[in-house]
């Protein structure tokens, strides 16, 4: 198999160590990617994000990373997402309504509701969760197993058919997608432990061929 060269795009909103660590410990080649041409030099890119919506795309913009990325998803090279890297995808957020996500799906990120069936909810959402897979891929092997999640957002795509697992907290959210060569991931894999882990090697295995 060969192994794909992974960048890891540093916006200064992720963190770079512990996901490229994880990756490293997958099998990838991993590299940071610090400028937007550097996109060229991989076979696949991981957008990692930990914080508010708007810092994030502001950051994203500044660095002129948006229109790569887009160009990237578009032409439907290897992505992952992790956290924030979902959540940008999407056209906007509740944390930041004046700012504009990058619209690779229609669909909004909205806040966890303060009360669910009865019982007041603690916003964020922080450990650990099952997911249900909904779809055959990546994740299909991983159904039910729990993963560390931290975040009070969650992201409600209009087209139901990228959702590639659903987690419940209060409500049922859409935790993962898949679609085409992208996937994104509410949950952190690289706080997961041997699943996070297993869950890069198939993502990786998927790439590598």
């Amino acid at each position: 198999m060969h192994i794909p060269k992974i960048g890891v795009i540093d916006y200064e909103m992720g963190n770079l160590h512990s996901v490229s660590k994880a990756l490293l410990n997958a099998g990838a080649d991993v590299k940071i990617l610090t400028e937007p041409f550097e996109l060229e030099r991989v076979d696949c890119v991981v957008l990692p994000g930990v914080g508010n919506f708007g810092d994030a795309m502001q950051r994203l913009r500044e660095k002129n990373f948006e229109e790569k990325i887009r160009s990237w998803i578009l032409s439907k090279k290897p992505f992952l997402g992790i956290c924030l890297g979902l959540q940008v995808l999407f056209e906007f957020s509740e944390e930041s309504m004046e700012t504009k996500g990058m619209g690779i799906y229609q669909g909004s990120v909205k806040r966890f509701p303060a009360e669910a069936n009865g019982k007041k909810m603690i916003v964020p959402a922080m450990g650990w969760n099952s997911i249900s897979a909904k779809k055959n891929g990546i994740l299909s092997d991983l159904d039910e197993k729990r993963f560390y999640f931290v975040h009070s957002y969650y992201a409600e795509p209009h087209n139901q058919e990228v959702i590639a697992a659903t987690s419940n907290y209060g409500i049922e959210y859409c935790s993962a997608l898949e679609d085409d060569s992208i996937l994104a991931l509410q949950f952190h894999p690289e706080k997961s432990g041997r699943d996070g882990i297993n869950l890069l090697k198939i993502f990786i295995k998927r790439i590598g061929k």
